[in-house]
């Protein structure tokens, strides 16, 4: 399975709500703090019940369509400031989505990340599903455990996802999105089987390189961390975005190390 690219660097603009160490709250408690859109930081904290980020409050109106013997309307919410939960366990399910059904009506309703989500050192009791939905401004997902499945499912990743060194105990599905497949699944049996390269640009232009199929560009003075697998080859591409020449191809001695994109 190919590796999936990372380069993410979540930060988090404003005046932050921190919540008390050894705190245990609901997810109602979550949704509501959402519902107030200030910039959040969950920290130490226990979250009990399903975390089920359609029943925010405001909803807007999606699309309709007609189907055999009645009508789809579709409805959505959105997460509009910058979410992030660190050391923090989790009893239920995460959803992003969900169906009524009143006689011949039928509401679906989705999610939209407008704003930065991030979950470090956390972990899932339950099943993460990320479903039919867009992340605008990046997800972060590290050091992570999960005892059920991790899901994306028509996913589209505005931003380059940022995933290192999680554990998915019942695999991490990744379908229908808009990045590669992810790498393998991550357990104590299995971490020898990624390589993790920073890959860095100290110029002051974007460079654009290529790994599987995916395009991205390596921003101005930034670094990037990429998981992959060994044998796997990184092209450094030109104004037409045709290989210009080959950056690396990984070993397992290139585990850990930071590469000048403009140096190779």
């Amino acid at each position: 399975m190919k590796g999936l690219f990372f380069g993410v660097i979540v930060s988090f603009i404003g005046i932050a709500t921190v919540l008390p160490a050894q705190t245990t709250i609901s997810a109602n408690e979550v949704l509501a703090q959402i519902d107030r859109q200030e910039p959040l930081v969950f920290s130490n904290v226990t979250i009990t019940g399903d975390l089920d980020f359609t029943l925010l409050s405001k909803t807007y109106r999606g699309g309709s369509y007609g189907i055999r013997g009645g009508q789809v309307k579709e409805f959505f919410t959105k997460v509009l400031q910058p979410v992030r939960f660190t050391n923090c366990q989790f009893t239920g399910d995460i959803k992003t989505t969900r169906e009524t059904r009143s006689e011949r009506l039928v509401s679906e309703f989705f999610t939209a990340f407008d704003a930065q989500l991030a979950f470090e050192n956390c972990q899932f009791a339950g099943k993460v599903s990320f479903e039919r939905l867009t992340f605008y401004q990046g997800v972060s997902i590290r050091e992570c455990t999960f005892a059920k499945p991790l899901v994306f499912q028509k996913v589209h990743f505005a931003q380059e996802p940022d995933f290192f060194n999680n554990t998915y105990e019942q695999g991490l599905t990744n379908k229908d999105t808009n990045w590669p497949p992810p790498p393998p699944v991550t357990t104590p049996a299995s971490e020898d089987s990624g390589v993790t390269l920073i890959l860095k640009n100290p110029t002051l232009k974007a460079i654009k390189i290529s790994f599987g199929k995916t395009v991205w560009n390596l921003s101005p003075l930034g670094s990037s961390s990429l998981l992959t697998t060994v044998g796997q080859e990184i092209y450094v591409l030109n104004s037409q975005q045709k290989r210009e020449r080959l950056l690396v191809t990984v070993t397992k001695s290139l585990d850990g190390q930071a590469i000048n994109v403009a140096d190779h």
